[in-house]
């Protein structure tokens, strides 16, 4: 616990990840792999092994693009820098420990950005407002991989407005749409795109 306590008071953040609970979240989730490393191995292996066997199809690979990188869990990191020239991680928290890991791979950006792109409106705002993400769409990327952020995105979301003067319904409907948005977001990249999303829940 004082660990945690220390990682949430020292890491450097946008002012994002905490409002809205990304950082204690990917802190919380760092913990969670170490007390479940055994039960999540085979998700984790898979994961990795599809991500291989799709980018063995890629004919150009300048570039890859990573939605929903976090601590890098399911993603093949090594493998995938070695194949791609460019290696582009997103998620508005990347801790300090998942960056310093992987710095000697030279061809890694890590880009702290609301895949949503509906935060910044979200904070003051009194209405519930959906808009369809569109960063990225027009930088050329030859793979695209989305990693868990069908079921992820609305998580953050549906607690901070929980804490607002918003009804029940209007909170489903709006996160209902964030991941069809996110999901319609995908379909619009000109190149192959991997989804990869949590189906079950074992509590």
């Amino acid at each position: 616990m004082l660990h945690e306590i220390f990682l949430y008071l020292t890491e450097s953040v946008d002012p994002r990840a905490k409002i809205f609970g990304h950082l204690k979240e990917s802190i919380a989730l760092i913990k969670r792999q170490e007390r479940c490393r055994d039960f999540w191995r085979s998700h984790q292996e898979n994961c990795k092994k599809n991500i291989l066997n799709c980018i063995q199809n890629i004919a150009r690979k300048n570039s890859i693009l990573i939605l929903g990188s976090g601590p890098l869990h399911e993603i093949p990191i090594e493998e995938l820098s070695e194949k791609f020239e460019r290696v582009t991680l997103v998620d508005l928290v990347h801790l300090r420990d998942t960056k310093n890991k992987y710095r000697h791979l030279k061809n890694l950006e890590f880009l702290e950005h609301d895949i949503t792109e509906l935060e910044n409106s979200l904070k003051n705002s009194s209405s519930l407002s959906n808009v369809e993400p569109k960063r990225f769409l027009d930088q050329g990327y030859d793979f695209v991989i989305s990693s868990n952020l069908l079921s992820q995105l609305s998580y953050h979301l549906r607690k901070f407005l929980l804490k607002k003067n918003f009804s029940i319904e209007a909170i489903d409907s709006f996160c209902f749409q964030v991941s069809l948005d996110h999901y319609h977001y995908l379909q619009k990249f000109k190149c192959p795109v991997l989804l990869i999303s949590d189906i079950e829940t074992h509590i």
